[in-house]
């Protein structure tokens, strides 16, 4: 289920970031805010997937890897024969050193599109988070920006949510 801030019952969400005049004025008199592309982020694991290769080991999981990862590479040859295919497949699952490094590409050119396609602005629940003071206010000699989620782009807001493995 995807989960909004507005369906998650949040109507007000901050932003914090560093007190630079020129992007604080754009925000305010245009309403412009100022989203960061994916690479640029300090943690290098955000927006970009990542695949556990040891679910390989389960038969089950391999031969359900070894069909997803070829309806992958069939989308990027959508004419290429099918014995190609079923070659591509037999290769996956006899070796699987080579799905590994199979879905480690996929996983790279899905991070690589994301960072192409996509754009994030990032907003939290709590103006009093001191975590989020410090990391992006510049440790708290910025600002944090209130946004109402009574408009139409940001009542979209997705909640993110942090894995442990």
């Amino acid at each position: 289920m995807i989960h909004t801030a507005w369906s998650d019952g949040y109507r007000l969400l901050y932003h914090w970031q560093p007190f630079k005049e020129e992007r604080l004025a754009r925000t305010l008199s245009q309403n412009q805010i100022y989203c960061s592309r994916p690479n640029d982020f300090n943690d290098p694991w955000d927006c970009k997937p990542h695949f556990n290769t040891e679910i390989l080991a389960d038969p089950a999981e391999n031969e359900r890897h070894a069909s997803w990862a070829v309806e992958m590479w069939s989308k990027h040859y959508p004419g290429a024969p099918d014995e190609v295919k079923q070659q591509k497949r037999a290769m996956l699952l006899a070796d699987r050193n080579l799905a590994a490094m199979c879905l480690t590409e996929i996983s790279e050119g899905m991070a690589e599109d994301i960072n192409a396609k996509y754009r994030v602005y990032c907003l939290g629940p709590n103006v009093q988070n001191l975590l989020m003071w410090a990391h992006y206010a510049d440790n708290h000699r910025g600002v944090c920006l209130e946004f109402d989620l009574r408009n139409d782009v940001l009542c979209g807001a997705l909640r993110c949510d942090y894995s442990s493995a």
